[in-house]
């Protein structure tokens, strides 16, 4: 045979010596690390949904799918894989030719399981609340082919809108939960077959038969018009909540936010739950949840807080003695927030019942009742929503309450401050009294005070006007520390040598020639009291008779309408601060506007 007179063959091409050598693409931009079945998610569709649809494809388990495309996973509920499989998404998506979104990524509309979330946060110190992706809807299953939805794990979703149909929990034949077990990725099944095991088998460690029941095809009970409107309403506020939370809206006759609106809701279903943790338990019966959204829907709807009231009291919500709007103890008032809508709705039907002090507390005397500003450790002092100490002087402003209090009746001043300081405050009568330095045993003329008001017929507007004060100083605090000034003044040689520099500096002022009458003057115009009030403590000035009249003449006397005297008591309230290292900026005086 003659030889062969072919060309010579090419000599391959080198090869690096050193590193691992990678596959070619085929020709023709076909990639063979991917899968050549591509299974897109749908939108709003579960991670594990998608990976039970795509291991199907495929006739292979979930985790045997896994493993293929290098992802090691332990077998486990869905829940637990999905946090796994978190952070290799992406890879998953490309792994299987996947050009859109990755899967589980597309939550549709998570307004409800983020306001639920933010919900547990801000009134009972929860985190995440953990999904059920046990629920589902069968016509559902049968109409996209066995796609679970992302939506039917989101709390308090009980109905399927769509159908008008109950979301089913659990196998009519095992009567146990998909996706919370290992087998949804052991078995090679169906996405809407059921993958746990046949009922009556309880021999650990060995193969066991599966279920298999059609869960298209399992029972869900029908419910009617109105359910199904209070599972859309219900998102509908989850979505105004997530979407614009501080627009403001009327809600029960008062102005209210949408996210105060929706934990309002909220507040009500729990109540009616007896605890928190029923609100995302998913084995707690859906009649019940259905029950609560129902009854607190029924109290929102309604357009006045009389009738909003009543409706819950026929629901047995909002109870005084509950968790949601309680009366008492103080300690229990500022343990945790409470809802705005809730509290106005509340205290409004019940202001006529309560005793002063917790009309004060509450602020009944406004068109908004609320309740104190909850205990936070760390945070400023005093919370906002009640007058501060520093801004009350022990007397109060003349003419404040006219006509109900004379100028000329100190007492009664000294208490209408105490019952100032109270609005909106859980502070006990006692320690309100030792701050403004009066003594402790003048407890007793704040109430007396109230009754007298009462008998006269004065204490709505008294109630009304001590709560348009203490508005009215939140929004524009004084340019006075009072509370500074009644420390400071305390010392008695320090009001001695201010006077005694001011007045060598200037000439004798007004006839005022003794030094005593001068340092008595000048402690009760620059702390705002009454000498004759003051606790007696070592120091303390006991001459007020010198400069005080009962009459009705000397009542209204202002020490500072005289212009030289007001310019010498001036002049020692800047030494005094100086000395203190105080303020030296503040007026002598103030008054409220």
């Amino acid at each position: 045979m003659p030889p062969s007179i072919s060309a010579r063959a090419p000599d391959p091409l080198p090869r690096p010596v050193t590193g691992r050598a990678r596959a070619r693409l085929v020709p023709g931009g076909y990639d063979i690390t991917r899968l050549p079945l591509a299974v897109p998610p749908a939108a709003g569709e579960q991670l594990a949904s998608w990976l039970a649809r795509l291991a199907h494809r495929y006739r292979l388990p979930v985790s045997g799918l896994l493993s293929e495309l290098g992802v090691a996973v332990v077998a486990g509920p869905a829940a637990r894989v999905e946090a796994h499989l978190a952070p290799h998404v992406q890879t998953l998506a490309t792994a299987a030719g996947l050009d859109s979104r990755p899967p589980g990524t597309d939550c549709g509309d998570d307004a409800l399981p983020s306001q639920v979330a933010r919900y547990l946060g801000a009134y009972h110190g929860r985190g995440q609340v953990a999904p059920d992706r046990t629920r589902f809807c069968p016509s559902c299953l049968a109409e996209t082919g066995g796609i679970w939805q992302q939506a039917w794990a989101a709390p308090l979703n009980l109905v399927c809108t769509t159908h008008r149909r109950l979301l089913v929990r659990r196998c009519p034949a095992c009567h146990r939960a998909r996706f919370t077990s290992s087998a949804w990725m052991t078995h090679d099944n169906a996405p809407w077959v059921c993958s746990e095991p046949a009922p009556g088998q309880h021999t650990p460690r060995t193969r066991y038969q599966v279920c298999g029941h059609d869960l298209r095809e399992a029972p869900a009970p029908p419910v009617d018009q109105d359910v199904a409107a209070v599972q859309l309403w219900l998102h509908a506020v989850a979505r105004q909540a997530d979407d614009d939370p501080a627009h403001v809206i009327r809600a029960c006759g008062f102005e209210v936010s949408h996210a105060d609106l929706f934990d309002a809701a909220l507040e009500l279903v729990v109540e009616r739950l007896g605890d928190v943790k029923h609100l995302t338990r998913p084995g707690r019966a859906t009649g019940d949840l259905l029950d609560a959204v129902l009854a607190a829907r029924a109290v929102i709807a309604q357009p006045d807080p009389a009738a909003a009231g009543a409706i819950a009291d026929r629901h047995g919500l909002l109870h005084p003695a509950g968790p949601v709007t309680p009366i008492g103890p103080d300690h229990v008032l500022t343990k945790r927030r409470r809802n705005p809508l809730l509290a106005a709705v509340r205290l409004t039907s019940l202001r006529e019942r309560l005793p002063a002090s917790s009309q004060l507390v509450f602020r009944t005397g406004s068109d908004n009742p609320r309740y104190p500003c909850p205990t936070q450790h760390g945070a400023p002092s005093p919370a906002p929503g009640q007058a501060r100490l520093a801004w009350i002087p022990q007397l109060l402003w003349p003419g404040t309450l006219h006509p109900w209090i004379r100028d000329s009746d100190y007492r009664d001043r000294a208490a209408a401050s105490m019952l100032l300081a109270k609005v909106g405050s859980t502070r006990p009568w006692r320690l309100i009294a030792i701050d403004l330095g009066l003594p402790a045993s003048f407890t007793v003329h704040p109430p007396n005070l109230v009754r007298h008001l009462r008998r006269t017929g004065a204490w709505p507007s008294v109630l009304r006007r001590l709560d348009e004060v203490a508005t009215l100083l939140e929004a524009t605090p004084p340019p006075i520390d009072y509370q500074s000034r009644r420390w400071i003044a305390a010392d008695q040689d320090l009001l001695v040598a201010a006077v005694n520099h001011t007045r060598s500096l200037l000439c004798a002022c007004h006839g005022w020639v003794s030094t005593s009458a001068l340092v008595e003057l000048f402690w009760s115009v620059y702390t705002g009291g009454d000498l004759r009030l003051a606790a007696p403590t070592e120091g303390t000035l006991l001459n007020p008779d010198l400069y005080h009249r009962d009459d009705e003449e000397g009542a209204h006397t202002d020490p500072t309408a005289d212009p030289d005297l007001a310019r010498f008591l001036a002049m020692v309230a800047t030494a005094v601060a100086e000395a203190a290292g105080h303020n030296p900026g503040e007026p002598l005086t103030w008054r409220p506007p």
